[in-house]
Parts: structure tokens; C-alpha cells; sequence
């Protein structure tokens, strides 16, 4: 794949039935990286999606509901908040990284499985927020990692785990 960018579809209506959101998407069956726009006070109704999705809200408020029924839970994210640069490309970096050299990884700041109790121990995040782990995937292997560097574990839901120093 060569040079993506997400310029020309400022107007592409995002969900057709379901979102008032606009801007260019691109979706795979596994992944999706958009760069949307709500009108103040719009959104989007319940919904569902079966690829991951990577969100970093440039300005404003967003409010989020993960799960469904008695087990759902709503956050209000915050425009501006941090998040390092190795998790920004979310799974596709994790899944894609043990195929890079470890100076790849450095170049383009992917972490891989292989990495991640290194960059842990060195970056030395205070809380860490993850999905409930599952064997071998991404949120699985930080809580590992969390529990060896001996963060403690707190879980939210049964979706949640919030790790904390």
C-alpha cells in the first residue's frame, strides 16, 4: 500500500442511517481509521462495528458507550488527552511489529509483544486502561506485563481493568 491520506472526503456522511458523523474512512474487515466531525450536540445512535477502532479526539467532548444492557458502561472522553505515540496506530501496530527489525520499531515508535514489558518499564505510566484480557491479544499481554511490574489491577466491568502503580 502506498502513501494513505484522508484528503477529499470532508463530506462523506460516515454511517448513512446511524451517524451524523462526516469525513474520510478507511475500513478493513479487521481495522478502521477515520477522520470524522460531528456537528456540536450530534452523534451517533447505538451501534456496533466488527473491526477494531483507534480514536484520538482532537477538540471537544465525546461521549462513548461500551457493551450492551445491564453490562454497558458510558465514558465522556476529553479532547487533548495524552496517549503514546507506540499505541496510537492501535492493533495494526501490535499485530504487524514482530515482522519489523527492532529499528523499525524505533524508527516508526511500534511497540511488539517482545517490547512491551521494555517500554513499560522505561515509559513507567502511572494507570494504564484496558479491555478485558484475553490470551495473546494486545489487552491480555499489557495486564501480564502490568501485574509483573506490579501495577494493581482494578476491574471496572466485565469489560474494564483499570491498572494502577
Amino acid at each position: 500500500m502506498g502513501k494513505v491520506t484522508f484528503e477529499g472526503a470532508e463530506d462523506n456522511v460516515v454511517g448513512q442511517t446511524y451517524s451524523t458523523a462526516r469525513g474520510p474512512v478507511m475500513r478493513s474487515e479487521k481495522s478502521e481509521v477515520a477522520r470524522v466531525s460531528f456537528e456540536k450536540g450530534k452523534g451517533a445512535d447505538r451501534h456496533r462495528h466488527p473491526e477494531e477502532q483507534t480514536f484520538y479526539l482532537v477538540k471537544g467532548r465525546l461521549q462513548v458507550t461500551l457493551g450492551e444492557g445491564e453490562t454497558a458502561e458510558t465514558y465522556v472522553v476529553e479532547a487533548g488527552l495524552p496517549i503514546f505515540p507506540e499505541f496510537a496506530s492501535g492493533p495494526f501496530g501490535w499485530r504487524v511489529g514482530h515482522l519489523m527489525s527492532p529499528a523499525d520499531r524505533r524508527r516508526y515508535r511500534l511497540v511488539a509483544p517482545a517490547d512491551l514489558e521494555e517500554f513499560l518499564s522505561a515509559v513507567k505510566p502511572e494507570a494504564m486502561l484496558t479491555d478485558a484480557p484475553q490470551v495473546g491479544q494486545l489487552d491480555g499481554l499489557l495486564g501480564q506485563a502490568a501485574l509483573q511490574l506490579g501495577f494493581q489491577q482494578e476491574v471496572l466491568s466485565d469489560i474494564l481493568v483499570l491498572w494502577t502503580r
